[in-house]
């Protein structure tokens, strides 16, 4: 939808937006309570993003929703 690139960084913890020459432009740190081992990541019709994360001992693995917000 927006052209750029999103990439999660599972040893940083964090989510990365690259414009189409690979540029950085923006950059997240994801939480550790809430993403323990965040892996995959996919987009919808819609434009809202999921990111999956494995669990541990302590806790499930799960898929996070963040919804779309136009710019």
């Amino acid at each position: 939808m927006t052209g750029e690139w999103y990439i999660v960084s599972s040893v940083n913890k964090m989510l990365v937006v690259a414009n189409r020459q690979w540029r950085v432009t923006a950059s997240y740190p994801l939480s550790r309570k809430l993403l323990v081992q965040p892996e995959g990541i996919a987009f919808d019709g819609a434009g809202n993003m999921y990111i999956s994360s494995e669990g541990d001992e302590l806790q499930a693995g799960r898929i996070l929703k963040f919804g779309y917000k136009k710019p």
